[in-house]
């Protein structure tokens, strides 16, 4: 006789949140890692922004990532660096491997991010 073994699905939010939609670095629409995130892999940089969009339902989903990212998290042993300007001008915020944080140079005026 066969067992089923069913599946638990669960939701979580706040910052777990952050495991679920994120490849290797997420950048969210809100703080504290709340709203709409967009995705980018480890080998993935933005010299600019441009026409990309938060991705994943919540609050700011459909609206450019430039000028309106409120917190990102880095799930790789890189430090990702989140700059003011296009082409990783100046100020920056730096997220250190393995970590979040709240922007605070480039809180809702990013426009580039690269790998250090």
């Amino acid at each position: 006789m066969a067992t089923l073994v069913g599946a638990t699905t669960f939701v979580t939010t706040g910052a777990a949140q952050a495991v679920d939609p994120c490849n290797d670095i997420c950048f969210y629409w809100g703080s504290n890692l709340s709203g709409s995130v967009r995705s980018y892999t480890r080998g993935e940089v933005r010299a600019d922004f441009g026409g990309d969009t938060f991705t994943s339902i919540g609050d700011g989903q459909g609206e450019r990532v430039k000028n309106n990212a409120a917190s990102v998290y880095n799930d790789t042993s890189l430090t990702a660096e989140v700059c003011y300007n296009e082409n990783y001008g100046s100020p920056c915020d730096l997220v250190s491997p393995y970590s979040w944080r709240n922007l605070n140079h480039t809180w809702n005026d990013n426009a580039s991010f690269h790998w250090l």
